[in-house]
């Protein structure tokens, strides 16, 4: 399609226009031997469970990070393809989710999520000693006082 400067264009509707203008999205896709997704029908976007895993760490700071292929594309922008997601499971970060186009940046995004689980955890573990450090202060601090009371009276 030529446009001419300054021209509007119009979009048609799809039932309009002709087939070699309609771009179809890629819905559906495949792993292929060098891991790149390539398209595929719905039949054939169903893969075993071993094939779908990027990585998956069980009992990693007492929750699961789990990267895997979902042959869905789950993108809803056209020309952006997200065909692999990593999800935790427990924790602090419980539900968080991100997507991905490539098996590389799954892979990539696996380890920056389980950077992201472990601080999350060694936050939640400080701020819980700092609580019980305080608490061991406030008692030491309330037992040196009676015992100054008692000796006080004594």
């Amino acid at each position: 399609m030529n446009k001419k400067k300054g021209e509007i264009h119009v979009l048609k509707p799809m039932h309009i226009q002709k087939p070699d203008e309609v771009v179809m999205p890629q819905f559906y896709g495949k792993l292929d031997e060098n891991k790149n997704v390539v398209p595929a029908s719905i039949n054939d976007c169903g893969a075993s469970l071993e094939e779908r895993h990027v990585a998956r760490d069980d009992g990693y700071y007492w929750c699961d990070v789990s990267t895997v292929f979902l042959g869905i594309n789950h993108s809803h922008v056209v020309g952006e393809y997200l065909w692999f997601e990593t999800m935790v499971f427990g924790g602090k970060l419980d539900g968080e989710q991100m997507r991905y186009e490539t098996w590389k940046q799954a892979e990539a995004g696996h380890k920056k999520m389980k950077r992201r689980v472990k601080w999350a955890w060694w936050r939640e573990y400080l701020k819980f000693a700092a609580l019980v450090g305080a608490a061991w202060w406030g008692l030491g601090r309330i037992i040196n006082l009676l015992v100054e009371l008692w000796r006080f009276y004594v």
